[in-house]
């Protein structure tokens, strides 16, 4: 697993090459955590 501080430097890192995927994502409470945590897992993973 992942942590979230290498969850957050996974952000800083250089992601303008990768391909674009859209995603929903819909919510009835606050979202900020989990979008930057999707974000930081694709990073990881490209």
């Amino acid at each position: 697993m992942i942590s979230f501080t290498e969850q957050k430097r996974n952000l800083k890192k250089d992601h303008s090459g990768f391909k674009k995927i859209k995603l929903a994502l819909l919510s009835d409470s606050a979202s900020q955590l989990l979008n930057n945590a999707i974000k930081a897992y694709g990073t990881r993973h490209s």
